[in-house]
């Protein structure tokens, strides 16, 4: 993979000229059309990325560094990153997918503190459908929970609750 990096495009001419292509639109196939657009504004949203980062002697350009910067429209040193107006759809683009990646780890935290939490309090399920079993309350019908539901209440033979006065229409 060291053959695809940046700093090995001196010695990498085929991917060199693959870059140009696309940047230039020269050849022929997908690169030159929609979705070679789309590759074309990342990679200039790159470049304009790596000239920001020019004067930062702390920083250099990276793919999480250029993510983090895309959401936050700044620069790793805090300084704002106001790319080109033409790169704005794309750079929202690259925010969403780094706002995508922040909620796929906090869902990955709140899932390891729920199994933490049930291994914690003895509990282990095999899958989904045992799990469901030991914490859904049993399968009634409505006539049965209806009748559970009055042998349970403390009301009187004649529906009133203890120590409550009947009503006018009960009278």
């Amino acid at each position: 993979m060291s053959s695809f990096s940046p700093c090995h495009l001196r010695k990498n001419k085929a991917e060199r000229d693959a870059i140009v292509r696309l940047l230039f639109r020269n050849g022929e196939g997908p690169l030159t059309q929609e979705i070679g657009d789309e590759r074309r504004q990342t990679l200039t949203l790159i470049l304009d990325y790596a000239r920001a980062l020019r004067t930062s002697k702390q920083h250099f350009p990276d793919p999480v560094g250029f993510l983090d910067s895309c959401y936050a429209n700044a620069l790793p040193d805090g300084t704002a990153w106001a790319p080109p107006a033409g790169l704005t759809a794309v750079g929202t683009g690259w925010a969403i997918y780094k706002r995508h990646e922040l909620l796929a780890v906090a869902v990955q935290g709140l899932f390891w503190a729920g199994l933490t939490a049930l291994l914690d309090e003895g509990g282990f399920a095999a899958d989904g459908v045992a799990y469901r079993r030991l914490h859904d309350p049993p399968h009634i019908c409505p006539r049965q929970m209806l009748s559970a539901c009055r042998s349970r209440s403390d009301a009187t033979s004649d529906g009133t609750r203890p120590g409550a006065e009947r009503s006018a229409i009960q009278r």
